[in-house]
């Protein structure tokens, strides 16, 4: 247990970090105020019940955040279909999946990754802390 704790403190920091990042980044005016603390209780609970059935690590993405809104998803359903659609291709796909280089699943990534890139934020994020946008360039550049 002590070897596990010092990665478990990374997971749950990278975790509740991009969750209100997400969180932040795709809240519509419309939405109800954000609550830094309601979303690291959420994320503690579905851990906690996580840890019943061998789950990984629950947290936001920003990235399946984008593919939802990209997608025109407009409730929570929309995370039911995407969790069947998951299941369907590991039952069924999985085999054929597994042929495919790692290279071309990893240009995927790239590729939808480029189309997240903004220049007008990162020039707002420039304009209100130089510390955020040198953090942001290594980012996109990671």
């Amino acid at each position: 247990m002590l070897a596990m704790w010092p990665a478990a403190a990374g997971i749950a920091l990278i975790s509740f970090t991009e969750s209100i990042a997400a969180a932040r980044a795709f809240a519509r005016t419309s939405d109800p105020p954000l609550s830094a603390n309601r979303e690291l209780l959420a994320l503690g609970a579905a851990n906690a019940a996580g840890a019943f059935i061998g789950s990984m690590p629950a947290g936001g993405g920003t990235s399946q955040t984008a593919v939802n809104r990209n997608a025109g998803a407009q409730s929570q359903a929309s995370s039911l279909v995407v969790a069947a659609t998951a299941l369907a291709t590991l039952l069924f796909l999985a085999p054929v999946l597994a042929l495919m280089p790692h290279a071309t699943l990893a240009a995927v990534v790239i590729a939808y990754s480029i189309g997240l890139i903004s220049l007008v934020e990162f020039r707002a994020i420039r304009r209100v802390r130089m510390m955020e946008f040198r953090w942001a360039i290594a980012a996109a550049l990671g």
